[in-house]
This record gives C-alpha cells, structure tokens and sequence, in this order.
C-alpha cells in the first residue's frame, strides 16, 4: 500500500518512524513529503529512502523523485549525515543545481565524489560543475573541489573561476587561456 506522507502523518510523527517505513519507498511516496516533513527526518531514514532491503539493492529513481524544493529543504546537517554516497551518485543536473551552498559546504570528500560518479543518463562531469551557481563552488573545499574532477579548471566558466579562492585553485591542475585571463589579482600571488 502506497504511503502518502502529506495525509498519513503529521510532522511530529515523522521523526518516530522507524527506518525500515522508508525501505523500498517509491518515488510517488517521496514527492509526497512537505518540505516541513523533509526538515523533520532522521539521517537514519534519510539514508533508507531507495533502499530495498530484501533485494539488496538501491533503487536511484527514488531519489531523483525529490523536487528542487525538496532538495533545498534538507539541512546541512541532514545532507552531511543522511545522504549516502549512492543516494548522491543518483543525482542528476537538476538536483546538483537544487544543492545550497550551506548544504554543499558541509558534504564530505566521499560525498562530493559521488556527484561526479553519477549515473544519470545524459548527465556529465561538465554538467555538474556548469550547473553549479559561483556561490556553491565557493563554497567548496580544496578538498571537495579536487573530489570532483582533476581537470576542473577546463570545465569552469570565467565567472565561476573568479569567485574561486587561492587554495581552491591550487587543487585545479589546468586551465584554458581565457580562464587565465578570467583570473582576478587577488587569485594571483
């Protein structure tokens, strides 16, 4: 029997769910969730959306059945401690763009690879770094910029380019000519 969560339960309830509610949910059942009841789950949950236990397997259409509104509606901490790095490898174009900054600004090396490794037909690596707002690739680490792609710099835009820190171009191994001249003086040391 299909779960709608809008007319099931009421916020309050749904952080007293226990995970396996959201074992092997489908992505009609996550659409349903208010941005509120979003706010309310658990990492525990988080990380059971997809999951079907009794096949053992992962089920990415689940995942890419969250909205952009949904998507922003994660905190960064629920991002960080909920999202697995196969939930992240499912995102496409669409929910990369939904990612905040805050939210982006707290994911973990392994987490941030697993947007490049998606598998989303038609979804590449450049994709994922055009559709990146300059705000969250500044929000970026070294690190986390590095766990994206080795040949990052070929991939930005100037203006992504510019809003980039020192350290974070120092991750960046080649850069095309007018991405050089994008570069500010402050950049250049």
């Amino acid at each position: 029997m299909a779960i709608n969560f809008q007319t099931d339960y009421t916020v309050n309830q749904i952080s007293s769910l226990s995970v396996s509610t959201f074992y092997g949910l489908q992505a009609s059942e996550v659409a349903s969730l208010s941005t509120a009841q979003i706010k309310a789950l658990t990492p525990e949950q988080i990380a059971a959306i997809g999951l079907d236990v009794e096949n053992g397997s992962f089920d990415d259409s689940v995942i890419v059945g969250f909205s952009s509104t949904q998507i922003a509606a994660f905190t960064p901490y629920q991002v960080q401690n909920g999202f697995t790095t196969q939930q992240l490898s499912s995102f496409g174009t669409q929910e990369i763009k939904a990612l905040t900054t805050a939210q982006l600004a707290v994911m973990t090396y392994d987490q941030i690879n697993a947007l490049n490794e998606g598998t989303v037909e038609g979804v590449s690596n450049a994709d994922n770094f055009q559709s990146m707002s300059t705000m969250q690739l500044a929000a970026l680490t070294a690190d986390q910029l590095r766990a994206i792609e080795n040949d990052a710099g070929e991939q930005l835009t100037a203006a992504q380019i510019q809003k980039l820190k020192p350290s974070q171009l120092d991750v960046i191994d080649t850069f095309s000519n007018d991405q050089l001249k994008a570069l500010t003086s402050a950049q250049v040391k």
